[in-house]
């Protein structure tokens, strides 16, 4: 395994470096979904039948993340959205399974069936 390098700076040098920005994209999704939690009714034009249920189910993965549901209608090509008066009810997550690894040794004793 190679080794790391490295040196110790001053206090100085540290304050000389630019903050790094964030990396984090914004959430074109997000004010829309502020407008949906404030209860209005939105119309949003779509391109077509795969586009419209796309945007609907991430309209409703977020909005459920924030703890309410949405309502969609179509018309055309066009999703009319609004926020449910339908209570959510939080999800239990399932627990996974274990992985059970395998050794060699297991590997060379035969089942006995």
């Amino acid at each position: 395994m190679a080794t790391l390098e490295f040196k110790v700076v001053d206090k100085k040098k540290w304050e000389e470096l630019p903050v790094p920005t964030s990396t984090k994209k914004d959430d074109k999704y997000a004010a829309i979904i502020d407008a949906l939690e404030a209860g209005e009714i939105l119309e949003i034009p779509t391109a077509d039948i795969k586009q419209m249920k796309g945007i609907r189910i991430t309209l409703g993965r977020k909005a459920s993340s924030r703890g309410f549901k949405v309502e969609g209608r179509t018309e055309g090509n066009i999703l009319y959205v609004k926020k449910s008066d339908e209570p959510t009810q939080p999800v239990e997550r399932k627990e996974r399974k274990k992985k059970v690894k395998v050794t060699a040794e297991a590997d060379a004793i035969p089942n006995l069936v």
